[in-house]
């Protein structure tokens, strides 16, 4: 990169493990195309606390204490914001093969700020034997979706 907007050219600088893309355009104005390889946005938070009912992994997935079909837990899953400003999720969902027996039970909009965990709570609830995976996905004001893993097993 040579410090010169083109225009309607497509630029980009690595910034340690992240590139940051851009589209020039005459005149000065710039319009963000993505950042690559950004671990940002709102994830579990594995410092955050854990319960009965479940666990945040070192990897930011969620886990499920084993529990019998037919039966339900609920676990405040602790959700940090990773790129040092405060974030709002506007909604959440839960999709995958296993997404059934996972049920949202927190209201939104809910407000992340700088630094600090909030919850989002969620209930598993199968209501048949076997491991269920699905993916929580939440909707941010700033970062866009965030995508958290889920996993429980019921007896």
């Amino acid at each position: 990169m040579d410090g010169r907007i083109g225009r309607g050219v497509e630029e980009s600088v690595q910034l340690g493990a992240m590139e940051l893309r851009w589209l020039g355009r005459a005149l000065g104005t710039l319009v963000l195309l993505g950042l690559a390889n950004c671990s940002c946005g709102v994830g579990a938070d594995p410092d955050g606390t854990s319960n009965a009912a479940g666990s945040v992994s070192s990897d930011g997935s969620v886990h499920f204490t084993t529990i019998r079909s037919g039966t339900a837990e609920s676990f405040p899953i602790p959700v940090k914001e990773s790129a040092d400003t405060s974030e709002t999720i506007e909604s959440a969902s839960v999709s995958g093969s296993g997404a059934a027996a996972f049920q949202i039970v927190s209201q939104f909009p809910i407000d992340v700020p700088n630094g600090r965990d909030a919850t989002v709570e969620v209930k598993f609830a199968p209501s048949a034997a076997g491991t269920f995976e699905a993916v929580l996905l939440l909707e941010t004001a700033k970062m866009g979706t965030s995508q958290i893993s889920l996993a429980g097993t019921s007896l």
